[in-house]
Formats: structure tokens, C-alpha cells, sequence
């Protein structure tokens, strides 16, 4: 399945429907898990591709962890 859209107004993964809350969790998993990230995205007109964006923007969601975002990454 594909990530969804993400959208600022919801605030947990649940919000986005039980078909997407795998997909999400797995990701913001991955996210917890590794040590570092390397994100690689074709350049559209100088900028990432929107795939990459929506991706990076679920990094909101680990706001509330310990330690958060992207701490020590």
C-alpha cells in the first residue's frame, strides 16, 4: 500500500484509516529503528520529489518521542 497524503490536521496515524495505519506505522518503525537515513529523490526543478516530502513530513509524528525527531540521527 502507498503512504498516504499527510495531513497536518491529523494528529495520530490512526486518523488516517485503518488500511493506511500499517503503512504508517511501518514507516515511523523504520524510522525509530535506524541509526541514520539517507534519502535519495530524483530533482524535480531544483527541489525532491513530493513523494519524499510527504514521506519526510510523517517525521512529525515522532514529536513526542524520546528523544525526538530526528536526535542523534
Amino acid at each position: 500500500n502507498a503512504l498516504p497524503l499527510y495531513r497536518p490536521d491529523f494528529s495520530t496515524p490512526a486518523a488516517y484509516g485503518p488500511e493506511a495505519v500499517p503503512v504508517v506505522e511501518e514507516l515511523l518503525a523504520a524510522l525509530r529503528w535506524a541509526n541514520g537515513y539517507l534519502w535519495a529523490s530524483p530533482s524535480y526543478h531544483g527541489a525532491v520529489s513530493g513523494a519524499v516530502k510527504n514521506a519526510l513530513d510523517y517525521v512529525q509524528f515522532l514529536s513526542q518521542d524520546t528523544p525526538t525527531f530526528l536526535y542523534g540521527k
